[in-house]
């Protein structure tokens, strides 16, 4: 015979179920109030270094402008007309934090600006820069360019390369 749900062994679960869910209400609170306390306080006041590749840094930019300095001073030196990127972080970032401005060029990822105006042949002229947070998408300026040269030195988590050579048709979007 079956035991319905009033059972001996039920009783028991039942009233471990009512103790631990008054245990999680009372404490739910209090444990999300320390999380946030700790996450806050790691983002806003910097606690434990994570660089370089602190998770908060990155999504928030709040060292962009540091890591743009460089980059500004590699456009001054080498009279760049224009920086391609194939990262959307990046090209958010560079065309917000960078001065000069200068035109960034998404040229991977087309869609994301499908209203933005095109690239001409005349954005492709040399000098340029690619800047990328990863090498991963480098494959798509080897296509485009003859010469690629990584910059050293600078103090930045980012990838800077010289471009030229331009030997393909114009793509990419100007946002």
């Amino acid at each position: 015979m079956r035991r319905g749900l009033s059972g001996a062994g039920d009783r028991g679960r039942d009233a471990f179920r009512a103790t631990g869910s008054r245990f999680i209400r009372k404490h739910t609170i209090g444990v999300a109030v320390g999380i946030l306390v700790v996450v806050y306080g790691q983002m806003l006041l910097h606690p434990v270094s994570l660089a370089p590749h602190d998770p908060f840094d990155h999504h928030l930019a709040s060292t962009m402008c540091q890591r743009a300095a460089p980059i500004a001073q590699v456009i001054a030196d080498d009279n760049a007309r224009a920086i391609l990127t194939t990262d959307y972080p990046v090209m958010s970032w560079l065309r917000f934090y960078l001065r000069p401005q200068i035109p960034v060029i998404k040229v991977a990822e087309e869609y994301r600006f499908p209203d933005a105006p095109r690239a001409t042949a005349e954005h492709f002229q040399s000098p340029l820069l690619y800047v990328a947070l990863h090498d991963d998408m480098l494959y798509v300026i080897k296509r485009s360019f003859s010469r690629i040269e990584q910059i050293k030195g600078l103090q930045t988590p980012l990838l800077v390369y010289r471009v030229s050579g331009f030997k393909s048709e114009p793509h990419g979007r100007i946002p």
